[in-house]
């Protein structure tokens, strides 16, 4: 019983220092990475260039499919196999 509940702990330690570094990672090679869609933009604006807005507007068009609703008003079956 002992070994599960260290095992436990252990995962739970990864988990959450997994969790810290994901969120103090503020820049990659010297550029700053965005948490939010309103950071993406402000970050645009700053640099002048439409590169995060444009793989925003590609990403929501591959993922579309799964919020769309059919006709009838049922969402898809993709967005049910979630």
């Amino acid at each position: 019983m002992f070994r599960v509940l260290k095992k436990r702990d252990a995962i739970f330690l990864l988990m959450k220092w997994h969790n810290v570094k994901y969120l103090k990672k503020t820049h990659k090679y010297g550029l700053p990475l965005p948490k939010l869609v309103n950071d993406a933009l402000s970050i645009d604006r700053w640099f002048g260039s439409t590169l995060w807005a444009d793989a925003i507007a590609k990403e929501m068009k591959n993922v579309r499919v799964a919020f769309d609703a059919l006709e009838d008003g049922r969402n898809s079956s993709l967005s049910n196999a979630i």
